[in-house]
């Protein structure tokens, strides 16, 4: 086994801190994992997973190395935290001669498993591949980055949740760590550990060479195992030309073909990721990041809201570290973890402007350098942080500018706006950024919008579609395959005006003309200064103000009465607050202001708190019956 990077000084030291004193096995044998027993065991009264033995074991005769090597592990495993990876919650000696016992979170079933059940949905396994991607992405992005090189079905775990199920990654006693001289050239081993239907061709030689694109090859047989729901029996790699007479190779996509050949319709958008990590070449496969970012606008992604309507859940709040300033009306963004946020409005000396990062994991915050505009809104295109629009930071000027961070400085990467636009309306479907209405200048506020193909991002295109009116401080969110629009006209002052289209009008509407489309108007929103919930359906909003009295509402609209109801509340009212959905149930809800809806006042009652808002069952005995309105299929 190739030495971990790092030293570790005491390995007895450091596993007496993992040691756990109160583990009562039970007899319940959960199963025989690749690389050992798994059985149940009793941790403070809970049930957990004990695996017995790691695969890193089996690499080596010499017993006192096989516990070292072990020890090794379960440290490194114990450094590892994340949602979507299986957590370790120690380990344990069931005799004082014995090698320690892994103690796993108990998960449900293992994704193999899962797919077997009829009828889920295409979104549902999106979902799952999604978390799968996530949890790679925290792994290939630590510091060193750390392969897991046996990614299959078996080896990803499911948790059942009330709204969707979590995927986390499993069995990492195979992983390996890559430190900075091994990145560039790579790291020759004797043997690489794997599932064979899902390992790439440089890791079946006899000496493979591998980087983190082995995990890409591995996560695109998942995704083709997950939707074409067959475990793959591969062609050989060579087969006989008829044509030519000759023997030819065999492609990685070619052997799997009947099993790619089946993501057709709705699955169809799929097929380019699954190829683009199958190639053959390491180095034309995608990072995970990449195919994160392209998977998640088309999973399910339910926040709060099935809870609310069915009336069989509550919103519960729970505080989390301060923002470091006062901040209201801002931009804010989810990526890997962390929540990027940005001033949203502040007085045009730009004093009270700053971008922070808000590490959901260690619950800290961390402020990054100005971009050098402000008033614009933050996105993530194809993995990056990125600022759209505003104004500049020296001429005060409404701009185009598109800056994103990379390598810890603001860079220009991507082309800018074709049109300045302060406070635009941002969303992104599937390979698209939408850029709609803003400020163009003191006097004028935009009706169109442009739009970035990620895939091509040499330009942006001006759509043939308008906004049914001018609009700015647009917080656009996409719903049901619609992108639905909230925001201000000056005809109208600041009551939020809402309104939808078909989101997929708007992505084609750059090469075809879409002109005589219409807008639906939808009921106005009850508050002004409110926000959206991104992804939710019905659309759901957030806190506000009337008559400059602010709100501590949650409402949704009622699509058969086309009305707003107040389904639930904020901890407090407030408005101008950011509202980011982390994960199935759960927002993140930052900042907003108590009063003054003048750019001072506003300022001068800010706050900084931030909650996380949690869809939880209230009356658990009432609803796990079989004609239960809760559940979600």
């Amino acid at each position: 086994m190739a030495e971990a990077p790092e030293e570790i000084e005491d390995l007895s030291d450091k596993l007496m801190g993992l040691t756990l004193n109160e583990v009562r096995p039970l007899t319940q044998r959960l199963g025989r994992g690749a690389y050992g027993k798994v059985y149940a065991v009793e941790y403070r009264g809970v049930t957990c997973a004990a695996k017995e033995i790691h695969s890193i074991l089996l690499e080596d005769e010499d017993t006192g190395k096989l516990r070292e090597n072990f020890e090794r592990e379960c440290i490194r495993s114990s450094e590892l935290t994340h949602p979507n990876i299986v957590r370790l919650m120690g380990v344990y000696y069931p005799s004082r001669a014995s090698l320690p016992v892994m103690v796993m979170e108990l998960m449900d079933e293992s994704l193999t498993k899962y797919v077997e059940k009829p009828n889920i949905s295409l979104k549902r396994k999106i979902s799952i591949l999604h978390d799968v991607a996530e949890g790679l992405t925290y792994l290939h992005t630590r510091t060193p980055p750390v392969i897991h090189r046996d990614l299959s079905p078996n080896n990803i775990l499911l948790k059942n949740m009330p709204l969707l199920p979590v995927a986390k990654i499993a069995d990492l006693g195979v992983a390996k760590g890559i430190d900075a001289d091994s990145w560039s050239a790579m790291k020759y081993l004797s043997q690489a550990p794997g599932t064979l239907p899902f390992m790439p061709p440089e890791a079946l030689v006899d000496k493979p060479k591998y980087g983190l694109s082995l995990d890409v090859f591995s996560f695109g047989g998942v995704m083709l195992y997950t939707v074409s729901e067959q475990w793959p029996s591969l062609k050989t790699p060579t087969e006989f030309d008829p044509v030519s007479r000759q023997i030819r190779g065999l492609s990685e996509v070619e052997r799997r073909k009947e099993y790619v050949d089946k993501l057709t319709g709705e699955a169809g958008v799929l097929r380019p990721l699954v190829e683009a990590c199958l190639d053959n070449d390491p180095a034309r496969r995608p990072p995970i990041t990449h195919l994160s970012e392209k998977i998640k606008p088309l999973k399910e992604f339910p926040p709060l809201v099935p809870a609310l309507q069915s009336g069989c859940y509550e919103i519960t709040w729970e505080r989390c570290a301060d923002l470091p300033s006062p901040m209201y009306d801002t931009s804010a963004v989810l990526h890997d973890k962390k929540v990027y946020i940005m001033a949203g409005d502040a007085p045009d000396d730009d004093t009270h402007y700053h971008v922070y990062c808000y590490n959901i994991i260690t619950d800290q915050w961390e402020q990054l350098p100005p971009p050098g505009h402000y008033m614009g809104r933050l996105q993530i295109i194809d993995g990056k942080l990125t600022v759209i629009g505003g104004r500049d930071n020296v001429t005060k000027k409404i701009t185009n500018k598109v800056t994103t961070y990379i390598n810890n400085s603001w860079t220009d990467h991507f082309p800018n706006l074709l049109r300045a636009r302060s406070k635009p309306g941002v969303v992104s479907h599937s390979e698209y950024v939408i850029v709609a209405g803003g400020a163009r200048d003191e006097d004028t506020i935009n009706d169109d919008i442009e739009i970035l193909n990620t895939t091509q991002p040499s330009h942006w295109m001006m759509t043939s579609i308008l906004l049914p009116e001018p609009m700015w401080a647009i917080f656009p969110t996409i719903s049901d395959n619609k992108i639905i629009i909230v925001g201000y006209s000056r005809s109208t002052g600041r009551t939020n005006r809402v309104y939808q289209l078909p989101v997929d009008i708007i992505t084609s509407s750059a090469t075809t003309s879409h002109q005589s489309v219409q807008w639906m108007k939808l009921p106005s929103a009850p508050h002004r200064n409110t926000r959206t919930i991104s992804n939710s359906h019905p659309p759901v909003i957030m806190g506000g103000d009337l008559q400059k009295v602010p709100t501590s509402d949650v409402a949704m609209l009622d699509e058969s009465t086309n009305k707003w109801n107040t389904v639930s509340s904020l901890s407090s009212p407030r408005f101008c607050v950011t509202v980011v959905p982390i994960d199935s149930d759960t927002i993140l809800v930052l900042g907003g202001t108590t009063g003054g809806r003048d750019v001072a006042g506003a300022l001068e009652h800010s706050i900084t708190t931030v909650e996380k808002g949690r869809a939880t069952l209230h009356k658990v005995a009432d609803i796990l019956t079989e004609d239960t309105q809760c559940s979600i299929q």
